[in-house]
């Protein structure tokens, strides 16, 4: 159980962190009008590499849930972390 929780609190993170990447690039896009000439190539490739630390942060939130929804991987790892946990204590 606990490990499904800290998984899911990443998951968490993740997404907002997709969100705020998000937030950032739209509202880049929205000023682009307004910044000089000589500097929206810079710009742009800044919202670009936003836009893809979006899709990863997206994606990686994606694959921690589908990993926590899937049944017999987080067995195995609650099991190995309890036999971990014995040996040490």
């Amino acid at each position: 159980m606990r490990v499904k929780v800290r998984e899911l609190l990443y998951a968490l993170l993740y997404a907002v962190a997709c969100a705020g990447l998000v937030y950032c690039c739209g509202s880049s896009l929205w000023r682009i009008g307004e910044v000089p000439v000589g500097s929206k190539v810079l710009f742009a490739v800044m919202i670009f590499f936003g836009a893809y630390g979006a899709y990863l942060c997206g994606q990686t939130s994606l694959e921690i849930v589908q990993a926590v929804l899937r049944p017999g991987d987080v067995a195995e790892e609650v099991g190995s972390e309890s036999e971990s946990e014995s040996i040490a204590g």
